[in-house]
């Protein structure tokens, strides 16, 4: 006799992230959203934080995360890719993290490219310079840039640690599966990687 998915019994709301993004793998947009009630209002809060401001911007942002996240589970759900390996609970909201903060790093690029303007005078090509803004902004897109070139687990590790609101290091050895211990010195040894990043 086929057994039922017991998971597809469970009301949207009592689903975990990680149930609930699989459902929407397959198609399922109840699935999807619920996950995007769930964590719009978080990942808005990420839009405004990489933009510096609470505003329409971090909205469209906002917005343009989670059509990406559409279209991964389109993907997904044409077999053009595999579904994301969600090891621990804490798994989707990191993924999500990354989908928003490279949705904020395009908009930096995008209002960068608006910014400088080059006029033509005589064959002479005069550019202004950058202001102090821009710079951080390229400076924020370098070490992200820099931050996808180091290991998969220091990029996991990483992330949990600059979660808002902040993880303690007991609740990451448990979602990691390694000792409280190591955390620190792991911590350590990934920054020292993103720095040689940087530096490269």
């Amino acid at each position: 006799m086929e057994q039922r998915n017991p998971v597809l019994f469970k009301p949207m709301g009592e689903r975990t992230d990680s149930e609930l993004y699989l459902a929407a793998c397959t198609g399922d947009r109840d699935a999807f959203q619920a996950l995007a009630e769930r964590h719009h209002v978080y990942s808005l809060r990420l839009a405004a934080t990489a933009l510096g401001e609470a505003s329409a911007s971090a909205e469209d942002v906002a917005h343009k995360a989670w059509l990406n996240v559409c279209r991964h589970l389109k993907q997904v759900e044409d077999g053009e890719r595999e579904p994301l390996k969600l090891v621990h609970e804490a798994s989707f909201m990191a993924w999500l993290k990354t989908v928003t903060t490279n949705a904020a790093n395009d908009e930096h690029r995008r209002r960068a490219r608006r910014s400088v303007s080059v006029l033509e005078d005589d064959d002479v090509i005069y550019q202004p310079d950058y202001d102090e803004g821009l710079i951080f902004e390229q400076q924020q897109s370098a070490v992200w840039s820099a931050f996808q070139r180091i290991s998969e687990k220091c990029r996991e590790l990483l992330l949990l640690l600059i979660q808002d609101p902040p993880l303690d290091y007991s609740t990451i050895s448990e979602i990691l599966g390694r000792p409280i211990g190591a955390i620190g010195p792991t911590r350590a040894r990934c920054i020292d990687q993103l720095r040689v990043q940087i530096g490269a």
